[in-house]
């Protein structure tokens, strides 16, 4: 990266968090899956009640296996499987630097020294198994593809969404001081 030498800030700048690394389109996901949460739960809950990792670790890793099994969006209140594992790794974070985090993962073990040996061991399978050339599936693979969403469409259960914040009038006038 270059400075330009007539702006001193430039040299300062280099050594601050590179913010603007990160993508506005994860950033205003990520927001909607924050936001469900504020409606859920409250603003800023775990900062004050604290969290057990287990049940963010929990919550995240269901969100996982729903992406990885074909489904995009929560189909609860239609936030995006992703958003809403940034959310709960954000929770466990900030709650961590807050001092409000219970930390009840397992005993450690060395995860290193196994994913070593394993890894090992599939380059004896690719060698073992270098003559086969089998087809790979994806999910393009799927006999029934799932629908297309496209930017600017209301995610799935957003009618329902819009539905429940329109019948709560009350938060959203103090919340956004709307008179």
């Amino acid at each position: 990266m270059s400075t330009k030498p007539s702006n001193p800030k430039d040299a300062v700048s280099d050594t601050k968090i590179p913010l603007w690394l990160l993508s506005p389109i994860a950033k205003a996901k990520w927001a909607v899956a924050q936001f469900a949460g504020l409606l859920k739960y409250g603003a800023w809950n775990w900062r004050v009640a604290g969290v057990r990792s287990s049940v963010y670790l929990s919550a995240a890793q269901r969100h996982l296996d729903a992406y990885l099994s074909g489904e995009q969006y929560d189909p609860v209140d239609g936030t995006d499987h992703r958003a809403n594992i940034m959310a709960c790794m954000s929770i466990l974070m900030d709650a961590e630097a807050a001092g409000k985090l219970v930390d009840d993962r397992p005993p450690s073990v060395d995860i290193r020294t196994v994913y070593a040996e394993q890894e090992s061991l599939m380059e004896g399978l690719r060698k073992k198994y270098s003559d086969k050339a089998p087809k790979h599936y994806t999910i393009a693979d799927t006999e029934t593809p799932k629908p297309v969403h496209y930017v600017g469409d209301p995610p799935p259960m957003a009618g329902q969404l819009q539905a429940a914040q329109s019948q709560n009038k009350d938060f959203w006038n103090s919340y956004y001081r709307v008179r």
